[in-house]
């Protein structure tokens, strides 16, 4: 059974902005500044309130690491770096592909 064609339209939106955000987060280690980076984003409010690390706590650290190729430092960072940035990097290839497809048609 075939999507509507409202219904196509918003998930090929939706997962257009999905992949250019990721992309972007993908890219942000490569192009910006740790210092920068860190003096810009707010502190973990988990870490503010209970005085613990989230599941999140460390991929900004990762990433970097990952941009630097040390995969030891990303992955002592938080476990989850190195699978999530292989998944954002997989999303924002697996929709070029299917971008690049649509538009030869």
């Amino acid at each position: 059974m075939a999507l509507p064609a409202d219904w196509r339209k918003a998930f090929n939106w939706s997962w257009t902005a999905v992949s250019l955000l990721l992309l972007a987060v993908v890219l942000a280690p490569f192009l910006l500044s740790p210092a920068w980076l860190q003096a810009t984003l707010p502190l973990c409010e988990w870490k503010a309130r209970y005085q613990r690390e989230c599941p999140a706590c460390g991929l900004t650290t990762a990433f970097f690491a990952i941009a630097r190729g040390d995969w030891a430092a990303a992955h002592h960072a938080n476990v989850a770096a190195l699978p999530l940035f292989s998944l954002f990097l997989s999303n924002f290839a697996l929709w070029f592909v299917w971008r690049t497809a649509q538009f030869r048609r």
